[in-house]
């Protein structure tokens, strides 16, 4: 519902849809259960019509989730998190292992055709 009201605002402003994109932020001011909740209702988000933008790229929740605590150690689990992103929705992910991301992607987008 929040993003919808910015969404809002932001076209009354004048701003062009095609130069918006929706950040959840995912891992900000959150618990883990909130971001968790929010990466399950990303699908909800997306009838919104505009990209989702997710970053879940060594994020604590991912630690909590996988029981890796330092955050470079949690490139898998990191992973895993970005594919469901894109399984829910999302169309832009924020990464901080690029290479290893477009690989997933690559292999998971193959399987699927």
């Amino acid at each position: 519902a929040e993003l919808a009201i910015v969404l809002d605002r932001a076209l009354a402003a004048g701003i062009a849809p095609e130069a918006i994109a929706l950040d959840p932020g995912i891992g900000f001011a959150k618990h883990a259960a909130h971001s968790i909740a929010l990466l399950r209702d990303l699908a909800k988000l997306a009838t919104l019509g505009r990209p989702l933008l997710i970053g879940v790229s060594r994020k604590a929740f991912v630690g909590q989730l996988s029981g890796v605590a330092e955050p470079a150690a949690r490139r898998g689990g990191s992973l895993a998190a970005g594919l469901f992103a894109v399984l829910r929705g999302a169309s832009i992910l924020r990464v901080h292992d690029v290479a290893e991301t477009v690989h997933a992607l690559r292999v998971w987008h193959n399987l699927c055709a």
